[in-house]
């Protein structure tokens, strides 16, 4: 009897992803290509690719988009980093095309819920996740539901914070911030930092301290038990966790959350195709108030 599963999608501005994955999140096979700027229709093509070549039975497909999206209409909005495909994504026309119920949802709440289910967040209830790349997004699990708010607008990046002067925190301490900073890409901050170079470890300090307000405000407002760290930025790891912790130590958030619990991602590259199992269980029951994932122990059985 063919194992059940789901086709996930992972969709940014330089590769494409696609992967049938199982609900114990294990990914059978996959495929990678890079993102054409100006043919939104590579991505259907993709999935069918991969979708036809697997014994697994398919019960549909998870989309996951770097953008806004109408959760109730299956449509995504403004999407800066692919602005050709902006009015060519909806869960309708990729179902059709790829003969699966397909659900569209936002890239950072789709890995929120594989870090919440498999990976960094699993046995919390409550978990605010935050990717921190070119971009920053997030994602929140409150009692074990995702929270999207209206049009998925529950977002962590766009918070606006007063460290040094009233701006967004995604402007403070995404990547395009550290190379301001800098001067130098991420990869070579980090890879200087790595061997003690005292003006980057400097930089990385000034960016944790931008986060350190953003998880601050998340705290207060979601009271998680948990705040996961991913992203491109992130792999800086204890270079960068370490100087966060410090300066969430100092404020009052800490008597609410142990900064020790702010902790890095585990899921990697494959947090948000591994988060398509869960979310399709979240889609298909939602109206009848089923929870996003039940709790399990975690790993320090927290």
């Amino acid at each position: 009897m063919p194992r059940e599963a789901v086709l996930g999608v992972d969709l940014g501005a330089t590769n494409m992803r696609v992967a049938v994955v199982t609900p114990e999140g294990e990914i059978v096979s996959r495929a990678a290509q890079p993102t054409p700027p100006d043919d939104p229709g590579a991505l259907p093509r993709l999935m069918i690719e991969v979708a036809s070549k697997g014994s697994e039975e398919l019960r549909g497909a998870v989309v996951g988009v770097p953008a806004v999206v109408d959760y109730d209409n299956g449509v995504a909005g403004r999407m800066p980093n692919l602005s050709a495909w902006e009015g060519h994504l909806a869960a309708q026309p990729l179902a059709d095309a790829c003969g699966l119920p397909c659900v569209l949802v936002n890239d950072a709440d789709l890995a929120a819920v594989g870090e919440h289910r498999y990976g960094a967040g699993r046995g919390t209830d409550d978990m605010v996740y935050l990717t921190i790349s070119t971009g920053i997004g997030g994602g929140v699990v409150i009692g074990g539901r995702l929270l999207h708010g209206k049009r998925s607008l529950a977002e962590v990046g766009q918070t606006t914070i007063g460290y040094r002067e009233l701006r967004t925190l995604e402007s403070l301490a995404a990547g395009p911030a550290l190379e301001r900073l800098s001067g130098l890409s991420g990869a070579e901050v980090t890879r200087l930092a790595q061997a003690g170079d005292a003006a980057a470890l400097g930089w990385l300090r000034e960016i944790a301290g931008a986060i350190a307000g953003g998880v601050a405000d998340a705290i207060e407002s979601y009271m998680p038990e948990r705040v996961v760290i991913g992203g491109g930025v992130a792999s800086a790891g204890p270079l960068l966790l370490d100087p966060l912790r410090e300066r969430l130590a100092g404020m009052h958030t800490a008597r609410l959350l142990d900064p020790s619990r702010v902790v890095p991602a585990s899921g990697g590259d494959d947090a948000g195709l591994r988060g398509a199992w869960p979310l399709w269980e979240y889609a298909s029951t939602r109206e009848a108030g089923e929870t996003l994932a039940p709790r399990a122990p975690s790993a320090d059985g927290n």
